[in-house]
């Protein structure tokens, strides 16, 4: 099932078209405020309800999303954040990840970078594993970090590098405040080299986190 509000979305159209070409799902629409889209779930008799977020002006979304959270804290649940932009969609999912780990929300994100292949993460989403839907274990720094470059989703850090980044400033809030101090730039550079610390100290230039 889909919620007729998914239809005052932005992506609409697009989804639209690509809802009416698959022939593997078939999706309902419902008058629903509890989900945007809402799947069975295997091994259970309760759906999982599925909240979709576009990554432009995040932040105005959040006051749905934490409603969101506490109608559905008993049920199976999943947050797809949608890529509109692809410079956007990085930043957004960190932003998205720390805002559920300050809140200690315990909920499956999956980003999406277009909307031809939303359907298709819906499905294989839904076919992955018997335990669909039951919220996994918080996110953890390391797993954000990858994405604190200019150059993501295209490329990412490595694992050595964000081992490297994690010796030198501790932490996603320590990484932050080195890129804004001479002294850490430096260490950066140092460290991993002048294209890839650039690309890390530019995707901080305009950063949210204080």
């Amino acid at each position: 099932m889909f919620s007729s509000r998914v239809r005052q979305q932005q992506f609409w159209p697009d989804f639209a078209k690509h809802l009416g070409k698959d022939n593997d799902i078939q999706l309902k629409e419902v008058a629903s405020n509890d989900f945007d889209i809402s799947i069975p779930t295997a091994g259970t008799d309760r759906p999982t309800n599925i909240l979709l977020l576009v990554d432009q002006a995040l932040q105005s979304q959040f006051a749905r999303l934490e409603s969101w959270l506490q109608q559905t804290q008993d049920d199976p649940r999943v947050i797809i954040l949608l890529g509109l932009s692809s410079r956007n969609l990085s930043r957004a999912l960190q932003e998205l990840q720390l805002r559920l780990l300050e809140k200690r929300y315990l909920v499956t994100v999956l980003p999406v970078a277009f909307v031809n292949q939303l359907l298709p993460t819906i499905k294989s989403f839904a076919s992955a594993s018997p335990t669909i839907g039951v919220p996994c274990s918080p996110v953890q720094p390391a797993t954000i970090m990858p994405w604190a470059t200019t150059t993501a989703p295209r490329q990412l850090l490595t694992a050595p590098q964000v081992d490297t980044i994690q010796q030198i400033c501790g932490s996603l809030e320590g990484l932050e405040m080195a890129t804004r101090m001479q002294e850490g730039r430096r260490q950066l550079e140092t460290y991993l080299g002048s294209q890839v610390a650039r690309a890390v100290c530019e995707f901080w230039d305009d950063e949210w986190i204080a």
